[in-house]
């Protein structure tokens, strides 16, 4: 059943199924479709309580129901085709040990995948973009692996787990430019999402306006009765409305440590219902030129996500990855350096510049749209018990120095905005006060 460059059309009893090309009936076993450019009336493969099936190579265009329909069959490879234009991408039902690898998955009508009642199953290294629902869509499912995929430009959610979800593992996936990265709108037990690069989410049409434009939303299924999902080692930014948001019903939702693009927790982009560590950032001199350094308190974030930052000597710009949480610039001539751009933040030898009081180097930073989250709609916005972080560097830090691991660099203020200073003043004027009170009964006594 294996064919190269061959187009086959949806026709009346072919592979015994009326509207779909290729059709496998109970007890199907071992069999490849590979090489076919599949134009289907109704859904362009079906697999039907069958196992050992592999489908890879294939460009399925245009089905009115979905590209590939996997129900209750175990072992199938998904592998290397192009799923476009459908009315959805990939369906799997009450299925196991699925594996979805290295597909094109776009322009669909509905989510581009969407599993539900399956277990132990992987999606990994996909392109899932343009979808007119979500990238990838979970529900009532059991130890599923999402790793290693660009989700980008879905409209509804990069990534939504639905009423149930169950050990899901959700790691170095670039999730941007959706209505939400990522919503966790499930009975989540022991997922963890880790690792991942969640940016620029933003307002895209979604009906839903009040709850777009977020890196996480925890939807209104997830209560305070759960255990929090593992959230860490994340990088966030550019999220036009919150970073991490949750639903108006929960009180507190403790996480894990996350870059939100700052050294500073009021550029974060947090709900006030999220509690969460900074990640932060500090430039040190490296034996050939500097390195960015990302810390979770006094040690390297290893397990951070990679993004892009951008090195600057005043007249050129280089753009550097982060790995392991370090990103290095070498040059010739590492005296030239003045800063790093680190999305809302700009980070000099000198310490970070980007002071919540005081613009960007004179950059209005009020004028600069930050994604911080400041419009909290239906958002209880009673005081956070999170510290706010200030981080500063006095002097810059030599690699190999002892001090460029020591905690004593970072400085954390406990502000609380209730506190009221001692004024000396204040006793003055409390006195005149007591003074023209006396005198006024005076008078009125004397007349």
């Amino acid at each position: 059943m294996s064919k190269n460059k061959t187009t086959l059309y949806a026709q009346p009893n072919n592979m015994n199924s009326i509207s779909t090309v290729f059709y496998f009936k109970e007890g199907s076993s071992g069999s490849n479709i590979s090489g076919f450019t599949i134009v289907a009336d109704k859904a362009g493969i079906i697999v039907n309580n069958s196992n050992n099936i592999k489908i890879f190579n294939n460009n399925i265009i245009n089905a009115s129901d979905s590209s590939i329909i996997i129900e209750n069959s175990k072992n199938i490879e998904i592998n290397h085709n192009n799923i476009e234009k459908n009315n959805e991408g990939i369906n799997i039902k009450s299925s196991e040990n699925i594996l979805i690898n290295k597909n094109n998955i776009r322009e669909n009508k509905g989510n581009g995948i969407r599993i539900l009642s399956s277990k132990n199953s992987k999606i990994a290294s996909n392109n899932i973009e343009n979808n007119n629902k979500s990238g990838i869509s979970l529900q009532k499912t059991s130890k599923i692996e999402i790793s290693n995929n660009n989700l980008n430009e879905n409209k509804v959610n990069g990534i939504e787990l639905i009423e149930n979800t169950e050990n899901t593992y959700i790691s170095k996936n670039n999730i941007s430019r959706s209505s939400r990265g990522i919503l966790i709108d499930s009975v989540s037990k022991n997922d963890t999402i880790i690792s991942n690069n969640i940016k620029t989410n933003l307002e895209n049409g979604n009906e839903d306006q009040y709850h777009n434009a977020i890196g996480i939303l925890f939807g209104y299924t997830y209560t305070d009765r759960n255990e929090a999902p593992t959230i860490e080692s994340n990088a966030f930014y550019g999220n036009s409305r919150f970073s991490i948001r949750a639903n108006i019903d929960l009180i507190r939702v403790k996480i894990g440590s996350n870059w939100y693009g700052s050294n500073y927790e009021s550029y974060s982009g947090l709900c006030p219902k999220i509690t969460s560590n900074l990640i932060t950032a500090k430039l040190v001199k490296s034996n050939n030129g500097y390195k960015l350094i990302f810390y979770d308190g006094d040690k390297v974030a290893n397990n951070l996500a990679s993004f892009n930052v951008i090195f600057s000597d005043g007249e050129n710009k280089k753009t550097i990855s982060v790995k392991n949480g370090v990103a290095a610039y070498n040059s010739k001539n590492p005296a030239n350096l003045v800063s790093v751009w680190v999305d809302r933040d700009i980070i000099s030898v000198n310490g970070n510049s980007n002071d919540p009081n005081q613009g960007i180097y004179g950059f209005d930073s009020s004028a600069y749209d930050t994604g911080n989250g400041t419009e909290n709609i239906g958002i209880d916005n009673s005081p956070s018990n999170s510290k706010s972080f200030n981080i500063a560097s006095k002097n810059p830090v030599t690699e190999g120095d002892s001090k460029s691991n020591n905690p004593k660099e970072i400085f954390i203020e406990d502000k609380n905005p209730l506190k009221i200073e001692d004024n000396p003043y204040l006793s003055y004027v409390a006195i005149v006060l007591i003074l023209s009170v006396v005198f006024i009964g005076y008078m009125a006594k004397k007349r």
